[in-house]
């Protein structure tokens, strides 16, 4: 499990970058920008390459440098290699089997399971591609849960750091595998 201190504090990295316009592509469609190079670089990422995940691995290993030293919690993420963190599907399959991250498969969340504050969702596609972000907030529908409402922050969004707020149906029909936390 990432320690929901690290999380929320990833989540606040991730809204300062929304609100400083750091993650906006430059040329538009191009998956590059000075920030946007700065998040891939750190784990490299190539040139073009989406960079969803790593605005997320950026966000999160950036807490961990503050908090590594205080308490001595480790990123998860370290055993992965750098090219693997970001790809959202690589992440998603090494979340499966680490035993140190907590996974909620997307048909739990059908079932009623709630999402945890500040947590990663993860789409995936037949190709092997897939997207994410941060969660911000799930307001849970009492009588039916595809109709639970999930906001969240996400980089690569229409060319940007942005924010969307979507039913969980809406999520499930664009490939949700899960939610790490």
């Amino acid at each position: 499990m990432i320690p929901l201190p690290v999380r929320a504090l990833a989540a606040m990295n991730a809204r300062t970058y929304l609100e400083l316009k750091g993650g906006i592509e430059s040329p538009p469609n191009s998956n590059e920008g000075f920030w946007i190079d700065l998040f891939k670089q750190k784990f490299g990422g190539g040139k073009n390459w989406a960079w969803c995940m790593y605005y997320v691995q950026f966000t999160l290993d950036e807490s961990y440098e503050i908090y590594t030293p205080l308490l001595g919690w480790v990123n998860p993420f370290d055993d992965m290699s750098l090219s693997e963190r970001g790809h959202c599907m690589s992440v998603w399959r090494f979340a499966q089997k680490n035993g140190r991250l907590s996974i909620i498969p997307a048909d739990a969340l059908l079932k009623g399971e709630k999402i945890p504050r500040h947590s990663i969702f993860i789409l995936g596609r037949a190709d092997d591609t897939g997207h994410t972000g941060w969660t911000v907030s799930h307001w849970q529908d009492d009588g039916n849960h595809r109709n639970d409402i999930i906001k969240t922050m996400e980089g690569n969004m229409s060319n940007q750091i942005g924010t969307g707020t979507y039913k969980l149906s809406s999520l499930m029909d664009r490939g949700l595998k899960g939610i790490i936390y």
